[in-house]
Order: C-alpha cells, then structure tokens, then sequence
C-alpha cells in the first residue's frame, strides 16, 4: 500500500486527529520527522488540519545548528510555522544521557503545545522503533505496560501524543523519502554504540535476526500489539473497579483495603498504578519494584507504615485504606 495511505488510514481508524486539529510536529530534522513532516503536509487537506512544526536544539553536537537550518529551511518551502527552543548555553557542558536528552525535549514540545494550543503532539517514532522499545525494556526490566513498546496515542501532562508513522517500517521510510528526494540530516551520534537503544539497533538486533529468527522485529512488533490488547482489558478491569473501590481528592487518593485484599495482584498493581496517573499526570518513573514495595505495605506492613514512591507520592497504610498521596 502507498505510503501516504497507509499512515491516513492508520490517523483514522485510531483516531489520532480529528477535522479543524492543530498539530504540533516534532522535527529533529533526521529522515523520520522529516518524512512525517511531509507526509502529513500532503495529508493536510484530506485531515482538515494544520500543522506547527517544533524543533528543540539539544546543543550536544557540533551540527546541531544545522540540523536547526535544515528545519528552518524544510518549514520555508512548505510554509509552515516553526517554532524553536534550546537547551541553554553552559561554559562547561556535561555530556547528557539519553534519558535527560528526551526529557528536555518532551518538555519543551508540552509547553510549546499548551502555549499555542495545540491538539496533539506529532512525534515520527516508527514501527522498528515500537519493536526496539519492547527488546530495550525486556532488557531493562518490565511489566505489561512496559511491553505494549510505543503507543499510537498517550496523554503526557495533560497533553495528547500520537504517533502517525507506527504501522510503517523504517526501509518504507526510507523509500519514501528518496521517492520524494527529501533533504535531511544524519546524526552521526545514531552510529555511535555509547547509547542503549543504538546498541540494540546496531549490534544485537542484527545478531538476533541472523543467528535466531530472520523474523524478530515482527516477533517484538506482534508481541507488543497482543499485550496492548491484554492490558487495555485488565486496565478495563481496574477502571470498573475504582468506581466502586477508590475515591479522588485534590492531592491523594484513597482505596478501599478491603478490596485490595481479595483482589487478584494484577488487579491490585494496576489500581495502584492508576492511583499513581490519577495524582501525577502520568506512569513515569513508576516501576515495578516500587509497586511491589506497596503490595508489601498492604500484605504485611502495619496500619501507619509508609512506602515513598518518585515525584513526592507516598503511600499510607491506614485502617480501612490505603491511601496514595502526594
């Protein structure tokens, strides 16, 4: 199937925008966002939406500022806005992780979609990406939710991030963007195996699909498909259980214990988790091993002990409850 409706039909039937949307794109630059860019520039009319483009200057690389030209350049000839942002100018940079390096960049495009009211934010993660996200949290450590990989939609502090170009493979992409002869930029730092995921990409992906199964991206792909499936009825589940078993307040939540006693320990984990996004906004910096503190707490830990869990969220064991508050 062409390209272009491939990703329409995807935008459609998950939803992923609606007619009159404004959406904010996020363009490093690289081929992905570049092609993304394209495609929905060329899918603008058949969506009733208009486009915003976001590009957010890590300063980590010498070529960071052409990348920031190259985007300048891109909006130009499409005659979209361009909106810009950096990270800020130090006498003696310290070289950033991966994961400081995305959560400067996710708060930059959060603010600047809340500041121009934005529908959604538009990210060019792809479905080799979906697949490396699944073998990187295996490796790392996971649940079920950890395994669904990347998401086609999620809300991020109150704002909504799809993923358009999930259903396409990164050889689509990269046959869709010489076929249209777009100009991107390399990041020579997508080579280097110093990061985790680039590690995978390069070294044990490769090996995996030689020596194991020629098939093994579609394997991660598919798993992470059927466990998306599997959650979103659990978490049906626990939605239909809080209504009957769990109170909100301003700052803390509370759960009957009662329940949390009889209840399966998927059940329970998940109501805890819930818990967590409905006082912080999100499941970030949530793991396993702090949920499991907590069904300690319930389990064996006396009426007024305490597990502290990131972002100041305590969990209280009291008589009839337990109590998630921050």
């Amino acid at each position: 199937m062409d390209l272009k409706k491939k990703i329409l039909s995807f935008i459609k039937t998950q939803s992923l925008s609606k007619p009159g949307s404004k959406l904010l794109v996020g363009i490093s630059g690289g081929r992905d966002s570049v092609v993304l860019t394209h495609l929905l520039h060329q899918c603008r009319h058949d969506l009733s939406i208009t486009l915003c483009l976001a590009h957010f200057n890590h300063r980590l690389r010498a070529s960071s500022l052409h990348d920031q030209r190259c985007v300048a350049n891109l909006a130009k000839e499409l005659n979209i806005d361009l909106i810009t942002g950096s990270r800020p100018l130090v006498k003696s940079p310290v070289k950033a992780s991966e994961d400081e390096a995305r959560q400067w960049r996710y708060e930059f495009l959060i603010k600047t979609a809340k500041r121009i009211h934005a529908d959604a934010v538009v990210l060019a993660h792809h479905e080799n990406d979906a697949a490396e996200t699944v073998l990187m949290r295996l490796i790392r450590g996971t649940g079920l939710n950890g395994l669904r990989g990347i998401l086609p939609q999620r809300l991020m502090e109150g704002v909504n991030i799809v993923r358009p170009l999930l259903t396409a493979s990164r050889d689509e992409i990269r046959v869709y963007a010489r076929k249209h002869q777009l100009t991107y930029c390399e990041d020579e730092t997508n080579k280097q195996v110093i990061f985790l995921r680039n590690k995978l990409r390069h070294q044990l992906l490769p090996l995996l699909v030689k020596e194991y199964n020629p098939q093994m991206m579609s394997v991660l792909s598919d798993l992470a498909k059927t466990v998306s499936d599997d959650y979103e009825l659990l978490n049906s589940l626990v939605l239909a259980q809080a209504k009957e078993n769990l109170v909100k307040f301003k700052r803390t939540v509370k759960i009957k214990k009662c329940f949390l006693d009889s209840a399966h320990p998927a059940l329970v984990r998940l109501m805890l988790r819930h818990a967590f996004m409905l006082i912080t906004g999100d499941l970030n910096q949530l793991s396993y091993t702090h949920v499991n503190k907590a069904q300690e707490l319930i389990l064996s830990h006396p009426v007024g002990s305490i597990v502290h869990w990131p972002k100041g969220v305590a969990v209280v064991k009291k008589k009839g409850t337990i109590e998630v508050r921050i």
